[in-house]
C-alpha cells in the first residue's frame, strides 16, 4: 500500500554528539541555508528510494494548512536501525529499536530516542 498526495509537516532540532555542542548555531545556519536552496546529501526517502520524500523549508510566519483530523493507534513502528545512544562506526551492527506512535488530531508526536515509549533491543551475555 502506499499514500497518495500526502504532506508532512517535520519539526526537529539538532543534537550535537559529545564535544560538537559548541557547533549548533553553524550547524542550523548549514541546514536553512541549504533547505531553502533544496540542497541534500542525499534524496530523503520513505523506507525506501521509491518513495521520495520532497521538500520546503518552512520559515517562521508562513502559512500553513491545518492538519487533517485524524485519531489512530498505528501499532509499532521503526524508530532507527542504529543505537543513537552513542556516535556510530562504519562497522556497527544493527540495533533496532521500534516506538508505538499515535496519531492525534493529525499530528504524531515521536518521542526522544531516551524515551522509556522507545523500545529498544537489549544486549544478551556474549553480544558484541
Amino acid at each position: 500500500m502506499a499514500l497518495k498526495d500526502v504532506a508532512y509537516r517535520i519539526h526537529a532540532h539538532i543534537v550535537p554528539w559529545p564535544g560538537y555542542e559548541g557547533e549548533i548555531v553553524s550547524m542550523e545556519a548549514q541546514f536553512k541555508r541549504r533547505a531553502r536552496a533544496g540542497q541534500c546529501i542525499c534524496q530523503p526517502c520513505f523506507g525506501c528510494r521509491e518513495f521520495p520524500a520532497y521538500y520546503s523549508l518552512i520559515e517562521q510566519g508562513d502559512d500553513l494548512p491545518a492538519p487533517f483530523p485524524l485519531d489512530v493507534e498505528i501499532g509499532h513502528m521503526l524508530y532507527d536501525v542504529f543505537d543513537l545512544s552513542r556516535p556510530g562506526t562504519g562497522d556497527d551492527k544493527p540495533s533496532i529499536s521500534l516506538f508505538k506512535p499515535r496519531i492525534i488530531g493529525g499530528v504524531m508526536d515521536v518521542p526522544d530516542y531516551f524515551s522509556v515509549e522507545v523500545m529498544k533491543h537489549v544486549k544478551e551475555v556474549g553480544d558484541a
